[in-house]
């Protein structure tokens, strides 16, 4: 059976090698976000916006979040402004989707929900990088409750944690993870063998491991 598959972040590098890995399993792939090629334009950090772009869609399997932004700055430098931006990409936007992915997924049997996060909100914070740390363990939080939230009902939400995404073309001495990698986790999760997985921050470090 075809599932319906929705991504955001879609022009984004990590947000195509995930829609495009959907695709080539033969899943109908709805996308969203800001302007370009993407289905439902629409922008993620509002709550008016994401509402209306969930409103157009009439049933899904999952909800794959591959919006976020990376931003570093000393501490002391770090602006109200700088800092909003970056809570507002990376962990708003994720609140957004799952709370209106929720209520999508709840209108059938239930499905994903899949954020991003990364090795800083894992495990540790980094100097200079207060914001991303933040909301990048902010998203892990999220997933967490909205899981426990929704246990038994068929919904299960899943945080991948990758520390730096490679795709292509970096020098050969750089470790990190496969951006191919990180799409394959993502379809995994949303596989039924996923949903005991329900919760759980997957690190995908690769190379960094060894």
């Amino acid at each position: 059976m075809e599932r319906t598959i929705i991504v955001t972040g879609a022009t984004g590098r990590l947000g195509r090698r995930i829609a495009q890995r959907f695709e080539k399993a033969g899943d109908a792939v709805i996308t969203m976000g800001r302007g370009g090629s993407v289905d439902i334009v629409a922008d993620l950090t509002s709550e008016a916006s994401t509402e209306a772009a969930f409103r157009q869609i009439d049933s899904a399997h999952a909800v794959v979040h591959g919006i976020g932004m990376w931003s570093g700055s000393p501490l002391l430098e770090t602006s109200i402004e700088d800092w909003d931006r970056i809570l507002r990409v990376n962990l708003t936007s994720t609140f957004l989707c799952f709370r209106e992915g929720a209520r999508l997924l709840a209108r059938g049997a239930g499905g994903r929900l899949v954020g991003i996060a990364s090795a800083q909100g894992a495990d540790r914070g980094k100097v200079c990088q207060a914001g991303y740390s933040a909301s990048k363990a902010g998203v892990i939080r999220l997933a967490e409750a909205v899981n426990e939230e929704f246990e038994g009902v068929g919904i299960t939400a899943h945080v991948i944690a990758p520390s730096f995404i490679l795709y292509g073309g970096e020098a050969s001495s750089q470790k990190g993870v496969s951006v191919e990698a990180i799409a394959a986790l993502a379809q995994y999760v949303c596989t039924d063998a996923g949903a005991s997985l329900g919760g759980a921050t997957l690190r995908a470090y690769g190379s960094l491991n060894t």
